[in-house]
């Protein structure tokens, strides 16, 4: 279901849905039932998933609630017990704030950067820094 979602989110076919304020209680719907659907779940493949529907809803500039929610969320992931899982969340929520621009202000953007070191490990190259 979550990769369906991920799908239509980013082909584009959701996005009126997801940027008018009509239907602002649509993300927020959309939101509790990805939450839902990952309350106590411990496999890394659903919560990848989920992590890219939560990265889509991002697009909600007309609902601030869904983005304060899935920044949350997202920020919870950042923190999760499996590496893997963090480090998908960091590149996918990199990404998603390059994309949708309204989610930081512009006078913010400068300050989220990847460290981008010239000789160090690649793995860790999306650790944010916001300071």
């Amino acid at each position: 279901m979550m990769k369906f979602l991920d799908q239509l989110m980013s082909s584009g076919n959701l996005e009126r849905l997801l940027t008018t304020s009509t239907a602002s209680n649509f993300s927020l719907e959309l939101f509790f039932v990805t939450k839902s659907e990952i309350t106590k779940c411990g496999e890394p493949n659903k919560l990848v998933a989920s992590i890219d529907v939560f990265c889509g809803l991002l697009q909600a500039i007309q609902n601030q609630t869904t983005i304060a929610k899935t920044l949350v969320q997202l920020s919870i992931f950042l923190c999760h017990k499996f590496p893997r899982i963090r480090k998908v969340t960091a590149a996918k929520f990199f990404e998603a704030i390059l994309m949708y621009e309204d989610v930081v202000p512009e006078e913010n953007m400068d300050q989220v950067k990847p460290k981008v070191p010239s000789k160090s490990n690649y793995q860790c190259q999306y650790l944010f820094c916001l300071g």
